[in-house]
């Protein structure tokens, strides 16, 4: 109606447009509002539920960071939809044809995102292997992920590059 898509990343302006709309549309039906309205997060799909608290469990283990795994978590939710959307539905049957019909998807991604997805998809394939879950050995994908270190500008400049610059 307000011509708002209220799941994808919103301006300022729109973000407070959102916030009032749904504040007044709470408050209409005497229901009591939040104070902050978070998008709704992709759920696990059943199939691949069981494999993903296996893996999760591996990583604690690990002693990583929370934010770490959580990352990881998130990356593979995205994957599993991907599979689960395309028929596939065994982690035992997921072979390197679907792998790289998924990285090929990507393409609205940050070069360092992709680089960040395939570290995880490795890390993944890695305990699927190790854990007889799959016997692809799909971590064979990835034995060398390239990353151009260089891609981004630098967060800060020497006096020498400044005064090359001007």
């Amino acid at each position: 109606y307000y011509e708002i898509d209220f799941d994808v990343t919103l301006k300022s302006h729109q973000t407070f447009a959102v916030r009032a709309i749904k504040v007044l549309n709470d408050f209409s039906k005497g229901v009591p509002f939040t104070k902050c309205y978070q998008r709704k997060k992709l759920q696990i799909p059943d199939c691949y539920l069981e494999i993903l608290m296996n893996y999760t469990k591996s990583l604690g283990q690990l002693c990583l960071a929370d934010q770490t795994i959580k990352g990881k978590q998130g990356r593979l939710i995205h994957f599993f939809h991907f599979l689960e959307a395309n028929g596939m539905t065994e982690i035992s049957k997921i072979q390197s044809h679907h792998v790289l019909i998924y990285i090929d998807s990507l393409t609205n991604y940050a070069n360092s995102t992709k680089e960040t997805i395939l570290y995880t998809l490795r890390d993944f394939f890695k305990f699927l292997t190790t854990h007889k879950y799959n016997a692809y050995h799909l971590a064979r994908l990835f034995p060398v992920i390239r990353s151009n270190k260089l891609e981004k500008l630098p967060s800060y400049y020497t006096t020498d590059e400044i005064r090359m610059i001007l």
